[in-house]
């Protein structure tokens, strides 16, 4: 479906001699209208390539009355640069709303010489998205040396893979809350009962998209 908008000049720009929305127009936009996960991963990576999150903030404060302004506000708040891939950033939106704590992003280890995609650096709990889906045997062992190295850090790691947030979220989450206990988090008074609600709403609207044969991830 297409959508006819009155764009203010001071919201483009010329790329290649074409009109297009600036940077900071085309977060609020993308944060506004696509899925929270979507408009996560495609914000992360506009502010990556050189947006400015308090400009695009401005912008959709100046469109207060439209609710597509409230939802890229709140996009915005969690947004953040340092994601590295589309499927970082939707694992960390499955985690966000569910209503775990907010996962620290790229945590560098071992002297810098290895980052974590994101985690709770107090727990020593990592959270690591693989997207390939096939790897050679060079890869696979040293995605085995790598995590032996963060292992002997003293860091566990939950390894999260296309399928999991595609196919069965509730394993993942499962998982995860497993390993943040286990790991020394102590939620607050109902906070668990909240997260739960939180995690069968998500994992409920995720199977209606399934089965009508749509996604809510990239």
């Amino acid at each position: 479906m297409f959508r006819e908008l009155n764009i203010p000049d001071e919201h483009t720009a010329a790329v290649s001699e074409v009109t297009a929305t600036s940077l900071e127009r085309t977060v609020t936009d993308c944060a506004g209208w696509m899925s929270r996960p979507q408009a996560l991963a495609a914000v992360d990576q506009l502010l990556r390539a050189g947006a400015v999150a308090a400009a695009a903030d401005r912008i959709s404060r100046a469109a207060a009355a439209s609710p597509h302004s409230v939802r890229a506000r709140q996009i915005l708040a969690v947004a953040d640069a340092r994601s590295e891939s589309p499927g970082e950033s939707q694992t960390r939106c499955l985690i966000i709303d569910a209503g775990f704590p907010r996962p620290e992003c790229q945590i560098p280890l071992l002297g810098g010489k290895v980052r974590l995609d994101m985690g709770y650096p107090e727990l020593h709990q990592a959270v690591e998205y693989d997207g390939r889906e096939h790897h050679s045997l060079d890869a696979a062992r040293h995605d085995k040396e790598r995590r032996r190295r963060i292992g002997d850090a003293g860091w566990n790691v939950l390894v999260v893979t296309r399928d999991s947030i595609l196919v069965n979220p509730e394993i993942f989450y499962r998982q995860l809350m497993r390993r943040m206990l286990d790991s020394g988090w102590r939620p607050r008074t109902g906070e668990l009962k909240m997260i739960q609600r939180r995690i069968n709403y998500i994992c409920m609207k995720h199977r209606q998209a399934r089965e009508q044969g749509r996604l809510l991830f990239l």
